[in-house]
């Protein structure tokens, strides 16, 4: 977490970077892992950043055996491709389905979830191939991150719902953690749709209208769309 990671720290020791990034680091930072130190020790070679395809981030970096790479991202994407995980006891097969239902639970308590993994290379990696780095990995674990609802928005909610304005959720977060927010703030009842992006491009602007007013009726009339995530 400390090392696949950008966030830069200022002369007057102020933290700079993504959200995530930073909470990534101070959980890493409070675990005594300082990164300015780990990157003299382990300095950077490569990197293969986030995109939202992959949904990953991978650095490799050199060590005193040879090079490791670090690789985090959403848990459906990251687990995958691990073939071990690292436990108490030492490295053991990974079980993909006990680590994505872990993962899922965390989810559905309003968490967002990064799984962090690893993999030992002798030399760096030819071609820099990123399909062949982020593979074979050893599943290090999971982060779940909680980003506090301020305290506006349950009452905003509220009056748009009073006001006939029907509130519409959208975020890139997993599903299932967008699902568990959209209940806390009253957006998300039972009867409603949630759509990733995904399923979302692949729907027709007829598909579309019936999926957002389901009563076929006209917008006045309209039923709530609910979560989109």
């Amino acid at each position: 977490m400390a090392l696949c990671n950008n966030v830069s720290r200022a002369a007057g020791g102020e933290v700079a970077g993504d959200p995530t990034e930073v909470a990534l680091w101070r959980a890493a930072d409070d675990a005594g892992f300082d990164k300015s130190a780990l990157e003299v020790t382990d300095p950077r070679s490569l990197e293969f950043p986030f995109d939202s395809d992959r949904k990953r981030m991978t650095t490799i970096h050199r060590n005193g055996t040879g090079f490791i790479a670090y690789t985090k991202g959403a848990p459906e994407t990251v687990v995958e491709r691990c073939s071990a995980c690292l436990l108490d006891h030492g490295i053991v097969a990974v079980d993909h389905e006990r680590v994505l239902a872990a993962a899922e639970a965390m989810a559905e308590s309003g968490l967002r979830v990064l799984a962090v993994a690893s993999r030992k290379w002798d030399s760096l990696p030819a071609g820099h191939n990123i399909e062949e780095v982020e593979c074979g990995l050893t599943l290090l674990g999971l982060a779940g991150m909680r980003d506090p609802l301020r305290p506006d928005v349950r009452q905003a909610v509220k009056a748009c719902k009073s006001a006939g304005i029907t509130p519409v959720m959208v975020t890139g977060d997993h599903p299932v953690t967008a699902c568990a927010i959209a209940r806390e703030l009253g957006i998300l009842v039972p009867e409603d749709t949630v759509l990733t992006g995904r399923e979302l491009s692949r729907l027709t602007h007829e598909a579309l209208v019936a999926q957002v007013y389901p009563s076929a009726h006209p917008v006045l009339n309209a039923r709530k769309p609910g979560a989109k995530g």
